[in-house]
Parts: structure tokens; C-alpha cells; sequence
């Protein structure tokens, strides 16, 4: 992985190590750019495919999300603004922000760092465990009964993932999983850890 002063200068020229003493390594990349401000928003569930194609699929549904505050730069590569921390992984990387799956964040809403973040998926969102068709993948099954995965842990406690709020039901459809994929002991062990995140548990 490149080092900072081997990344770009439009990128290196908008980062400062805090603190500044320590190691690039193990310091927060804190971005001095501009960045969007922190929101809660609607985020619909995913429409059921219709056959019919004269009946347009429509969003019925959703939750509500909160989103951090995340610094911004424009992406040449792209040719529009997208997220710092997947530009900055990017370049560190030698790779291309379209080709990188979804990344964790640094608990720091400002920090880009590369060595504070990891790739959450194989593929990119718009594909995850979808089939041509647009049909989800099932999960492995036991006696008739989904197996939990690491992947489905994964996906719940993702930085995008579902809120416990909407039920288990709902978070299926969320992340993209098949009815029944997150057992009654999975949901459990994720609402407990919801509610230790968020400081209610």
C-alpha cells in the first residue's frame, strides 16, 4: 500500500495526520476538503419484479437511514464526486474506485486513511448475490432452515445495513436476502449489538 506522500497531489494536498506525531500507519488521514454534511434520508426497499412490463416497479417502502458526514472529492476517473476514503483506498491501492467493493469507515467522520478501513464485499453493491435475472441467492440450508452466514452477519451490521426497527422481515428485503435467511438467533445477537453501537444497550 502506498505511502501518503505517494498519493496524488490534489489528495495528499487536502490531508493532515492527526495526530501528527504518529505513524501514518496507525494516524487518522483527516480530510480538509469538503464534505457532506451529515442526514437522515429515506432509503426505499429494493421494488419486486414484475413480469408484466407494462406495470413499472415502485417504491412502496423503506427506512429511515442516518448518514455520517463523509468528505468528498471528484473522481477523474469517473468524472463526479464520490466518497474521499474510496478515492484515497483507491489510489493507495492502484486500483480504480469503480472497481472497489463497499468499504468500512474510520470511526473518525474526516479520517480517509487506508489503513483504517476494509473491503466489506467481493462485489459491488448493485450485484451483491444477485443472478443475472435479478433473483437473490439463498443462503445454505439445514433440515429445510437457512444457515447463517458471516456473509448475512455482514450485511447487517454493514454501515448502510437495516435498523432493528424495521424487523427482521423488512431487513431481509434490505440487504437483499431471500424471507426467512436471518434466524431468530441472529436477530437477537443483532439487536443487542444495534443498541451497544448506538449507547442504548
Amino acid at each position: 500500500m502506498k505511502r501518503l506522500d505517494d498519493l496524488p497531489r490534489h489528495l495528499r494536498s487536502k490531508i493532515r495526520l492527526e495526530p501528527a506525531d504518529a505513524p501514518e500507519t496507525e494516524a487518522c488521514w483527516i480530510w480538509t476538503g469538503s464534505a457532506q454534511k451529515p442526514r437522515r434520508r429515506l432509503r426505499p426497499y429494493a421494488p419486486i419484479e414484475n413480469e408484466n412490463p407494462r406495470v413499472r416497479p415502485r417504491h412502496f417502502a423503506g427506512s429511515f437511514v442516518n448518514d455520517r458526514e463523509t468528505p468528498m472529492v471528484r473522481d477523474p476517473s469517473l468524472g463526479y464526486a464520490v466518497a474521499a476514503h474510496r478515492v484515497t483506498y483507491a489510489a493507495a491501492t492502484d486500483r480504480t474506485t469503480a472497481s472497489l467493493p463497499r468499504l468500512s469507515r474510520c470511526s473518525c467522520d474526516r479520517c480517509v486513511s487506508p489503513h483504517h478501513v476494509h473491503e466489506l464485499d467481493e462485489v459491488s453493491p448493485r450485484s451483491r448475490g444477485r443472478t443475472r435475472g435479478g433473483i437473490v441467492a439463498p443462503e445454505p440450508e439445514v433440515n429445510g432452515a437457512p444457515v447463517p452466514s458471516a456473509k448475512t452477519w455482514d450485511l447487517l451490521t454493514a454501515e448502510d445495513g437495516p435498523m432493528i426497527e424495521v424487523g427482521v422481515d423488512a431487513a431481509c428485503a434490505e440487504v437483499g436476502l431471500p424471507p426467512g435467511s436471518i434466524t431468530p438467533a441472529m436477530w437477537d445477537r443483532f439487536v443487542k449489538w444495534s443498541l451497544a453501537r448506538d449507547g442504548a444497550g
